[in-house]
């Protein structure tokens, strides 16, 4: 059972490598064409800047 709780807690953890990539993609041409195409306005990424 003691294992069970550090498994989770781990996961609950932010991985910096994980929120660098999603804000990096987020700033990237695929994702504003994309919004744009279906939005008809770019994303300003700001719900990624908070946690």
């Amino acid at each position: 059972m003691g294992s069970e709780n550090e498994l989770s807690s781990s996961q609950r953890r932010l991985s910096c490598t994980i929120c660098f990539d999603a804000l990096w993609f987020c700033y990237s041409p695929v994702h504003q064409l994309q919004q744009y195409y279906r939005l008809g306005v770019l994303d300003n990424c700001s719900e990624k800047w908070s946690f």
